[in-house]
């Protein structure tokens, strides 16, 4: 049985590392879905989860800093390497710079991956996730994205459906908001 990753990643000096893998999914603007990492293992050889090979990608995610004050969400900065025109350089320009596509990073340990002694795609931190919204440079280097958090899109508010009063109504439950049920279920406390 495996220990579960969250209790896992804080035993320091561990000689299991852990594993950023990433996946790109351009289905929403016409294209594939990408899987890559920006590690691989020593001897070159690709990371594999789940069945899914993850191609070897040099990328860095910045300002992922969240904060509990109420103060708006951050965006992004993804950076992508370009060297050599680089691995995801031909989705890049023919759909539309990637404006729209979804990144999702999941973090785990080696010994997790597939083919090691406790595969397990159960174990994992996030996944975190993020739209694309806009491509801030293209240099022969890097191409940098910045995202946001699918939350925080133009005009979007929560909560997403308005419930009003009507100050006309008062049943003997007390409940004075129309279209809303006046029974509370509590199935999810149960589990």
């Amino acid at each position: 049985m495996s220990t579960p990753i969250k209790q896992n990643l804080s035993t320091l000096h561990s000689s299991d590392g852990v594993v950023d893998l990433y996946i790109l999914d351009c289905s929403s603007v016409g294209g594939s879905v990408y899987h890559f990492s920006p590690t691989c293992y020593p001897d070159g050889s690709l990371y594999s989860w789940g069945g899914q090979t993850y191609n070897l990608v040099p990328i860095g995610v910045d300002n992922m800093e969240l904060k509990s004050d109420g103060s708006s969400l951050p965006q992004i900065s993804i950076t992508i390497s370009n060297v050599g025109g680089g691995p995801l350089l031909a989705p890049i320009v023919a759909l539309g710079d990637l404006v729209g596509s979804y990144l999702t990073k999941y973090t785990t340990k080696v010994s997790y991956l597939d083919g090691q002694s406790e595969p397990d795609t159960s174990q994992f931190v996030g996944p975190n996730t993020w739209r694309i919204i806009e491509k801030n440079s293209h240099t022969n280097q890097t191409i940098t994205f910045i995202a946001a958090y699918p939350m925080d899109l133009p005009g979007m508010m929560f909560p997403i459906r308005q419930v009003l009063k009507d100050p006309g109504i008062n049943p003997p439950d007390g409940i004075n908001f129309p279209g809303v049920s006046p029974y509370r279920t509590n199935e999810w406390m149960s589990q």
